[in-house]
């Protein structure tokens, strides 16, 4: 049985590294990115 969070699962592929997040399904990533590519380590 599928459990229901509001989150989608993203793995983030930057040159140096690869960081697997939960995010909101409700958010654009657009609205996410500055902190995906900090997370990523390319900010």
């Amino acid at each position: 049985m599928a459990v229901l969070t509001g989150l989608a699962k993203v793995t983030i592929s930057a040159p140096q590294r690869r960081v697997d997040v939960a995010l909101p399904e409700q958010v654009p990533v657009a609205e996410l990115l500055p902190e995906l590519l900090s997370l990523a380590g390319e900010a």
